[in-house]
């Protein structure tokens, strides 16, 4: 796995499209 700054935004992105995904499917 990557260390370092350049993991963040991929962790951030990933938050951000599983908790869409989450909302599209209670929704």
């Amino acid at each position: 796995m990557a260390h370092g700054p350049q993991m963040l935004p991929t962790m951030i992105a990933d938050i951000e499209n599983s908790e869409e995904l989450e909302g599209i499917v209670i929704q």
